[in-house]
């Protein structure tokens, strides 16, 4: 309940929210729903979300693209099929393919988040295709000092 507690004294439209995965994704959360919830009919002007997509089902996906426009999904996804899982360990290719598109198609605001790795950086321009094709707003490259030996990559908005 903290994000109650954090939230209750802002007015409407003047705070963004940013759940990002420092210590795990938000989406395994078991309070998730709830503070989403609250946050949007408290009226947060934003609220942001990192995930690696892999969790939930393609009804709760379309089921959070139709709670508020003012909801963004930061999916990161870094790498194709055969390259993602190399650094999101344990993430499923298909099922975050899957909820994407639920998230997309239903009207969600989504954006690919891409670190270059040595494994994968190869593939940039075949992501920034796919991530056109499936819907996303925008497809960001981000350099990473993990693992990459060509540091010739920088962040940009590439859609």
């Amino acid at each position: 309940d903290d994000y109650k507690i954090i939230l209750e004294p802002f007015e409407r439209d003047t705070i963004k929210l940013f759940h990002c995965g420092n210590f795990g994704d938000s989406l395994a959360s078991p309070t998730l729903d709830s503070c989403i919830d609250y946050s949007i009919n408290k009226g947060v002007k934003e609220l942001k979300m990192a995930v690696n997509g892999s969790a939930r089902t393609p009804a709760w996906w379309r089921d959070l693209a139709q709670k508020s426009d003012r909801i963004v999904v930061n999916f990161s996804i870094d790498g194709l099929e055969d390259t993602n899982h190399l650094y999101r360990i344990n993430s499923k290719w298909d099922k975050i393919m899957e909820n994407a598109k639920a998230f997309i198609d239903a009207g969600g605001n989504a954006r690919w988040d891409y670190l270059i790795f040595d494994h994968n950086q190869h593939q940039v321009e075949e992501a920034e295709k796919l991530a056109r094709e499936i819907g996303f707003e925008s497809f960001y490259v981000k350099n990473t000092s993990r693992f990459i030996n060509d540091k010739n990559y920088f962040i940009c908005n590439m859609l």
